[in-house]
């Protein structure tokens, strides 16, 4: 590995206030459940539904897991250390149905069934919410479930585990399959994006000054129409930086992203980025292969708080103490210099418990080179470590720091660098203030309140907010963190689906904003672990650059040489303070957390995440 052939000096340089990351636990499907239940995929084991966004959270205030099955809210108590979880849960909710729901848009069987869960502060309350199949959008509060938990600790108690009498305090229906999350908790609205090509704001008072207790009405709702196609991704900015929840971001499947003024109720930007194979800046159309499954979809778009930006060293080149900077940093190198990870993944077990679970072969297929992975980068091994095996200091700090780390590939990049990594896609930024595209702008994108982070099916961006001088850093960018070529033996009697091209998405992500952490990961079964962190002050550049550093990718390399990476879809990611830790915490505190990975045959890989410095 690349990571290992760094001398001492490389490896405090690529760490220096890294996240920590430990693996604490592997709960396997079949260990959870009765074996024999397992293998005759018995009725007892909740079913699930795929190609959705995150189905798990954890709570922040109390040990709850949540997962959401089929059209159930199942409710587990994870135990300490390991974060396992019981065969049987604490509570199961059934979410009830508006009068307007009716029929699925991907599930005709069971078109309640759950396509989002959310987990977050909304006013002083912490809220679950859930998005469905036939358009239904539910909200609980989290405390009234922990409440219907203690009632059945009662040796008394009459209830059963379902939790019926625990009722939800927000109901609406958005007329087609909602997805797209996202609350205000300070201004108390909730953002919900469908596929009726609309987004929905729903804002809501007080019953009575001091009082817990939420309303909302019709007068309180208004839906931003005027789209091109499906929205699986929303996001208010819901940070110190806009108190009043004006500011909403959207992402669309055919790549677009939108910018919104609230006060005004209209797009104020559109937005395309990412890399691809055009050739005309601002076109809507690519020259990319597989167009019918929209390979610049945006799953993922969230504002980051500033305050979750920890300082650290400058990397960037800089002159007379102001940076040189590009339009953009390509840090897609960086996965290459990740330590414990594989870029090539041999499959432990092509058959497994769940037969559904695997496609042909046929159906899709690898590129034969040997030095081409699926993630269509090209990077020479040998190349690669001569530079970074290096023992000179200052060959290190003059080459790898604008080289090898953080942003490698830029105009100026140097020969070597660009014999490391070549791409055949093009990295391209337009921008335009309405729907007709206009000539790429010279000017990168500012007037946004604190960092916006636009994740696609295959790239991660990172875009700045302008300086009180006007002055705009560079779009930060990695393509394809996540991609894996994939060994898949020989013969090849079946391909699981998660090595499917048409997996890779990057739709599920949680911020640690205490730990300075961004986690993302994508349904091919891997997650990345960023530390956010922004430069030292310049002279003329008091904010410094904000970025995200590829600190780890999970599962590590070391589970995927032991077998002990589940060899399925990662169908949801939970991130919370340790046991004993809980609670929301409004001083700056640094606590342990935990990571908890699901995936589609039951397992759970869990992590510690805390940080080394």
């Amino acid at each position: 590995m690349p990571f290992e052939s760094l001398n001492p000096d490389a490896k405090k340089f690529l760490r220096h206030k890294a996240v920590s990351v430990e693996e604490i636990g592997l709960q396997k499907g079949t260990d959870r459940f009765n074996k024999n239940q397992y293998q005759q995929n018995y009725e007892h084991i909740p079913g699930i539904r795929e190609w959705r966004l995150n189905l798990t959270r954890l709570s922040q205030v109390y040990n709850l897991f949540l997962v959401a099955y089929l059209d159930k809210l199942y409710v587990y108590e994870p135990s300490h250390p390991n974060q396992e979880l019981p065969e049987r849960p604490s509570l199961i909710l059934s979410p009830p149905r508006t009068t307007f729901a009716q029929y699925g848009y991907l599930d005709q069987e069971c078109p309640h069934s759950i396509n989002h869960l959310l987990v977050d502060f909304f006013g002083e309350q912490e809220v679950a919410l859930i998005a469905c199949d036939d358009g239904d959008v539910i909200g609980y509060y989290v405390n009234k479930i922990q409440a219907g938990i203690d009632r059945r600790l009662d040796a008394y108690s009459l209830n059963t585990i379902f939790g019926d009498e625990i009722h939800p305090f927000f109901m609406h229906n958005v007329r087609m399959s909602a997805w797209g999350l996202s609350v205000h908790s300070q201004a108390r609205k909730i953002a919900v994006s469908s596929n009726t090509h609309e987004v929905t704001v729903i804002s809501f008072g007080l019953v009575e000054p001091g009082s817990g207790d939420l309303y909302h009405s019709e007068d309180h709702k208004f839906v931003m129409t005027g789209y091109n196609n499906n929205l699986p991704t929303v996001a208010f900015c819901n940070t110190e930086d806009d108190p009043q929840g004006r500011i909403l971001v959207s992402g669309e499947i055919t790549g677009l992203i939108y910018l919104h003024e609230l006060g005004t109720r209209e797009k104020n930007e559109i937005m395309q980025i990412g890399f691809c194979l055009k050739t005309s800046p601002g076109n809507l159309r690519c020259d990319c292969t597989d167009q019918s499954a929209y390979p610049h979809s945006i799953w993922c778009v969230a504002f980051i708080g500033r305050h979750a930006f920890r300082r650290t060293a400058g990397y960037a080149p800089y002159k007379q103490g102001k940076p040189d900077f590009d339009k953009y940093w390509n840090g897609s190198l960086m996965k290459h210099c990740v330590p414990n990870s594989n870029s090539k993944y041999e499959l432990k077990h092509v058959r497994g418990s769940f037969e559904t679970e695997f496609l042909s072969s046929s159906s899709s297929s690898d590129n034969d080179g040997d030095d081409i992975g699926d993630d269509g980068s090209i990077y020479d091994d040998e190349a690669l470590s001569d530079i970074l095996s290096t023992h000179s200091t200052d060959h290190f700090h003059s080459s790898l720091n604008t080289m090898i780390h953080p942003w490698l590939i830029n105009e100026h990049s140097s020969r070597t660098s660009r014999e490391i990594y070549q791409s055949s896609k093009t990295f391209h930024f337009s921008r335009w203030p309405s729907l007709s595209p206009t000539e790429e702008s010279d000017r990168i994108w500012g007037n946004i309140p604190c960092p916006l982070l636009i994740a696609s099916k295959t790239d991660i961006n990172l875009l700045q907010p302008e300086d009180d001088d006007g002055f705009v850093s560079p779009i930060i960018t990695l393509e394809e963190p996540l991609n894996q070529k994939y060994d898949l033996g020989n013969p090849v009697e079946a391909r699981p689906s998660f090595t499917q091209a048409s997996v890779n998405r990057m739709s599920l992500f949680h911020v640690i904003d205490e730990l300075g952490a961004l986690i993302v990961g994508s349904p091919n079964g891997r997650v990345a672990v960023f530390s956010l962190l922004r430069t030292y002050d310049w002279e003329a550049r008091p904010n410094g650059t904000y970025f995200m550093r590829l600190d780890w990718i999970l599962p590590f390399a070391c589970q995927e040489e032991d077998g002990t990476r589940p060899e399925r879809k990662l169908l949801g990611l939970a991130a919370s303070p340790l046991q004993g830790q809980l609670g929301r915490v409004r001083m700056e505190i640094r606590r342990r957390w935990r990571l908890m990975l699901y995936y589609a045959d039951h397992s759970i890989l869990s992590y510690e995440i805390s940080l080394s410095d």
